[in-house]
């Protein structure tokens, strides 16, 4: 009996040793996690925080599962990644409401509502905000401390933002400073700096211009102490537009490229929208050419933060937080419930379905799947092609219209300067839209199987300087970017391989090194003798691509990216590029270094002099 209970003992110290390890590795991720947010690291914050969950959910500890998707909401949310950061809040806040924990439903409200104003949805934030700064007071009654007060200021400043933006300048003002009183009173700088650049918003939406000037100055050297580059873009923008609104341009302009400096060192798409629209409303008088431009990227880039489908994300919520007031137990019931219907329905159904198919497939034999494969690759292609179609070309053309519009209501009132920027403009977008036009035909053509592989001798330098890179000598002007060769000469150049193919490779590469290069910067292209074959190589000194990117990239998926002057991209290039490399027995080759630039290869078989028969 004693060796029994002594087992026992040792049992469970055991597992309490196990257990109190696990736990310390998982606070230790947390408080990484947090860590990463504070130093506006979100990627990196993103992508520990979903360790963290699956970890969290392992061991059960729903407040680490809170923990965990309120970060990755929230970093999605700051990247600009607003579908995610909805998905992500909605489950937070289901996680807050079975643990009955105000203190978290005060914190993932806030962050809903935050989405809501994002969108422009002011008055339904500002119910959210309220909702959270009603759960702060209540737990600042039962002794919440310093912690809680510094939480009722947050809330209390961004409520006040919301205020502005209804034109309730009474209210934003009144909660804006209180929430400074409180910050000020608990002495945490980064905070003070928040809640000054809240009131500063505050003051010139309701006509005090110069106060809000000082608070803005005041909330900047706080931010730039701490090195907040969110911080000083966000008091940059704001400074701007009290000059803009001053009617001193040239201080506005200074402020608005300093912000997006700094929004862009960080990657923050939301900013860099607000940046581009307030560059865009100035330069549209006095530069129409970069108004264009900064239109264009603003487009692109609210394009890709909210569409239908997040908004459908945030009406479905709303709807289910207007009916959550019901008794959780019950919920929890009937979800279960509903859920092993579900299954038992799923696998009916999918019983179902493998009988028919079974059937469809004694019937109708190999021909009839063939068939259907090829109706089905065909229909992934219309689908690819009508997404591009849609998005890609949907920009451009808007932009477009809004020139043309111009021009025809302002025709008499525009000058012959003014004019030639525009048509430069236009000339600019319309060579964008062909180039996509091109990449679509010969992309369609390639997936139906209509472009064959059609070898021939040719000399690959000639058709590179004196074929492709002509073709970009107007765009590399423009951009002050030199188009060069490497200085090592090859004794030839001759190769075997599809000529259209290499082409349509070089073309891409070529254009995305322009697209991705900053002004002033240079173009390298290299042709490196390797016995039987001649490597091609086109190298840039622009932003580079990320370890990620390239990974995607050389797996075959593609993504678009916008160029260092908001130049539009489909993806669908640099897909070409791998398809039609891979037709031509060669492989894509990607070296790139972020912030310093990249380098595309490709290698094709040489021909020696005594064998080539193409002159």
């Amino acid at each position: 009996m004693k060796k029994l209970v002594l087992s026992v003992l040792l049992l469970s110290s055991f597992l309490q040793q196990l257990y109190s390890e696990s736990r310390v590795n998982l606070d230790t991720i947390n408080n990484r996690v947090i860590k990463l947010f504070k130093q506006e690291s979100y990627l990196d914050c993103y992508n520990l925080a979903k360790d963290l969950y699956s970890l969290s959910k392992d061991a059960n500890d729903t407040i680490l599962v809170f923990n965990s998707l309120y970060y990755m909401g929230f970093s999605n949310q700051r990247m600009g990644n607003m579908e995610k950061a909805i998905d992500y809040n909605m489950r937070a806040y289901e996680v807050s409401q079975s643990l009955q924990r105000l203190d978290l439903q005060s914190s993932i409200l806030n962050n809903i509502g935050n989405v809501y104003m994002v969108n422009d949805e002011d008055s339904v934030a500002a119910v959210y905000f309220e909702k959270s700064i009603s759960i702060e007071n209540q737990l600042i009654k039962i002794g919440g401390g310093d912690s809680r007060r510094s939480q009722l200021a947050a809330r209390l400043g961004i409520v006040s933002t919301a205020y502005m933006k209804l034109g309730r300048c009474e209210e934003a003002i009144s909660a804006a400073e209180e929430g400074l009183r409180i910050d000020k009173e608990i002495g945490r700088p980064n905070k003070i700096a928040i809640r000054l650049n809240q009131l500063g918003d505050v003051y010139m939406a309701c006509g005090s211009l110069q106060d809000a000037i000082q608070c803005e100055r005041e909330a900047y050297s706080y931010f730039e102490k701490a090195g907040s580059k969110y911080g000083m873009s966000i008091v940059l923008h704001s400074l701007g537009k009290m000059y803009e609104q001053d009617s001193n341009i040239d201080s506005a302009l200074f402020y608005f490229h300093k912000s997006l400096e700094c929004a862009e060192i960080i990657d923050n798409k939301l900013l860099i929208q607000e940046i581009s629209k307030s560059l865009y409303n100035i330069y549209k008088d006095i530069n129409p050419r970069l108004a264009i431009d900064y239109y264009e990227q603003y487009v692109n880039i609210k394009d890709s933060i909210f569409n239908e489908k997040n908004q459908k994300m945030l009406n479905d919520f709303q709807v289910r937080y207007s009916t959550r007031e019901k008794d959780l137990e019950i919920e929890l019931y009937k979800r279960d419930n509903q859920y092993h219907e579900n299954v038992l329905r799923l696998t009916m159904l999918l019983i179902f379905l493998l009988i028919i198919t079974i059937i469809l497939l004694i019937r109708n034999g190999l021909s009839r799947k063939r068939r259907n494969a090829v109706l089905l690759e065909l229909n992934n292609i219309k689908n690819r092609s009508i997404s591009v179609l849609s998005h890609d070309l949907k920009n451009p053309v808007i932009a477009q219209k809004m020139v043309l519009n111009h021009l025809y209501e302002n025709y008499d009132e525009i000058s012959d300067d003014d004019m030639k920027m525009y048509i430069a403009a236009l000339t600019d977008s319309v060579n964008s839209l062909e180039e996509l036009l091109i990449n679509m035909l010969e992309w369609t053509k390639f997936e139906m199987k209509r472009m064959e592989y059609k070898p021939i001798n040719f000399d690959i330098r000639d058709i590179c300087f004196n074929e492709v890179v002509p073709l970009f000598n107007t765009i590399a002007q423009k951009k002050q970017i030199t188009i060069r060769e490497c200085d090592v000469k090859l004794d030839s150049y001759i190769v075997y391989s599809d000529l259209r193919m290499i082409s349509a490779v070089l073309r891409n590469l070529i254009s995305n090194a322009l697209k991705f290069s900053s002004d002033g910067k240079e173009v390298v292209i290299c042709f490196v003798d390797l016995d039987d074959k001649i490597k091609v190589v086109v190298k840039d000194c622009g932003v580079g691509i990320p370890e990620d990117k390239v990974k995607l990239l050389l797996s075959g998926k593609s993504f678009t990216t916008l160029g260092t002057k908001g130049e539009q991209g489909s993806g669908i290039g640099m897909d070409l590029i791998n398809k039609m490399l891979h037709q031509c027995n060669s492989e894509l080759n990607i070296k790139s270094v972020v912030g310093e630039g990249s380098e595309f290869s490709f290698e094709l078989k040489k021909i020696n002099d005594d064998k080539c028969n193409c002159c």
